[in-house]
């Protein structure tokens, strides 16, 4: 009998640890890059309120080949992203020097996340569906 009691308090330790697994491992923002931007550029909501652009160097290794000889060279540059919250669609105002542009993000529900929730419980579900942690964005294509 207290082999089972253990095993039953070990099985419902485990399922409120990994409860709202995409809560507790992803958060609530989502990384979105902003493909083909310049390194000027400013985005905003649709309040006005300005968000946070980071940028991260990145290694794009160029292959060149001529007959047996293949050269690999390393090409240097920057990726740009912003964090968005995840629950709910964005329209977002880009800009650079005097150009504008006007885009609309809208969530997609990542499949995997939802798996893992099932084989937690139900609970779970309930938790990441609302908070939006299920969710990702496309990349943002920021060229003018």
């Amino acid at each position: 009998m207290k082999y089972f009691q253990f095993n039953l308090l070990l099985i419902l330790f485990s399922l409120f640890l990994l409860n709202s697994c995409a809560t507790v491992f992803k958060g609530y923002d989502d990384k979105v890059l902003l493909k083909n931007a310049p390194k000027d550029i400013s985005v905003y909501d649709i309040d006005g309120v300005e968000i946070p652009v980071f940028s991260e160097e990145v290694n794009n290794p160029l292959l060149s080949q001529t007959g047996d000889l293949t050269i690999r060279t390393d090409r240097f540059g920057y990726n740009y992203f912003i964090y968005l919250r995840s629950n709910q669609s964005h329209t977002l105002m880009l800009k650079y020097n005097d150009q504008k542009k006007l885009v609309k993000v809208y969530p997609k529900v990542g499949f995997w996340w939802g798996v893992l929730d099932f084989f937690c419980g139900s609970l779970p579900v309930f938790f990441d569906i609302y908070t939006g942690a299920w969710n990702h964005f496309d990349e943002i294509d920021a060229g003018f």
